[in-house]
């Protein structure tokens, strides 16, 4: 056998022998699910398996530990330690920095988004639960309370502290602000094809190479609409699952802070924004109110609004 032959087929066997190196290093998009903070949480990577597997765990770790903190259901969460407590009480970075976007939109909005206002949500979800109207002499006593939360930097700490009428509630944040701690612990690490839904939350990155954008779903109010979207994030309010009716009324789980009743404007909104925390805070303050012009002097964002099934707004 010649050496140019015997070169040949050595090169044959190194081939045959790399081939699945090379098949298993191809970039593929994989989805993982689990469920935490009460929903399904999806992460799709564009990626090597290997890298898919290996940071999609590493991004639930990250889920689970905004979850520790902002969890009413959990009597160990950080969150339930500061409502059973009305003194003085540091608190981590992540519970500081939602303390302080939320109390700036709070007045932004004029009061339609709301952490302090736990006690009425607690009110109306054991209502929708038991499908059962609240005692109206409890409701009455919800809107009298004084509700107060007092923030201070100490060094290099925040500590709180709330009144007796208080609960902290992040339900209409948290899981935005868990999928962008995903996106950035993703971005961080060299991931650049993406996607996160929290349960509606959504936060995507760029798109697979073979598609124009994600696919997602904005409006399902008896027809689905799409838009194809990459680089932004969107999250949708509405009250077509958790209600209440009562004579003749339909009243949301989203509550309005100035009234402590449930909506009753039969809404749903999907907002696109650069962020998932601005997105689902501003779902939820639109569920409730119209500042629309106000709040596009404070942030960015698109709204997809439809009341009653008219839509009121479209603008992306």
């Amino acid at each position: 056998m010649t050496l140019k032959r015997k070169c040949f087929y050595l090169a044959l066997e190194l081939l045959v022998v790399l081939m699945p190196i090379f098949i298993s290093a191809q970039s593929d998009l994989y989805s993982f699910t689990e469920n935490h903070m009460g929903t399904a949480f999806t992460i799709s990577i564009y990626s090597t398996k290997h890298d898919a597997v290996f940071h999609a765990a590493k991004a639930f770790e990250e889920i689970k530990k905004i979850d520790r903190i902002f969890s009413n259901y959990d009597a160990q969460s950080e969150l339930s330690s500061i409502n059973r407590n009305s003194s003085w009480q540091y608190v981590s970075e992540e519970m500081a920095e939602l303390i302080i976007f939320s109390e700036k939109l709070r007045k932004q909005s004029k009061g339609a988004f709301d952490i302090r206002i736990g006690k009425s949500i607690d009110v109306w979800k054991k209502a929708i639960k038991e499908n059962k109207f609240p005692d109206t002499s409890q409701i009455k006593a919800l809107q009298k309370n004084k509700l107060n939360i007092k923030i201070r930097k100490a060094k290099d700490y925040y500590k709180i502290k709330i009144n007796a009428n208080t609960k902290l509630d992040f339900g209409g944040i948290a899981k935005g602000y868990a999928v962008d701690k995903v996106f950035d612990y993703l971005k961080k690490n060299g991931i650049v094809i993406f996607l996160i839904d929290g349960g509606g939350d959504l936060r995507m990155a760029d798109c697979p190479p073979d598609r124009e954008g994600w696919n997602i779903m904005i409006s399902s109010d008896g027809e689905n609409t799409f838009r194809k979207l990459k680089n932004c994030a969107i999250a949708t309010s509405g009250s077509q699952f958790q209600h209440i009716i009562y004579d003749g009324k339909k009243y949301s789980h989203i509550i309005d802070p100035t009234t402590k009743i449930g909506c009753t404007k039969d809404k749903k909104v999907s907002i696109l924004a650069n962020t998932c925390t601005v997105a689902d805070a501003l779902s939820t303050t639109f569920s409730i109110s119209g500042h629309y012009q106000k709040l596009l002097k404070y942030y960015y964002f698109r709204s997809f609004i439809k009341q009653n099934g008219i839509v009121l707004i479209q603008d992306f």
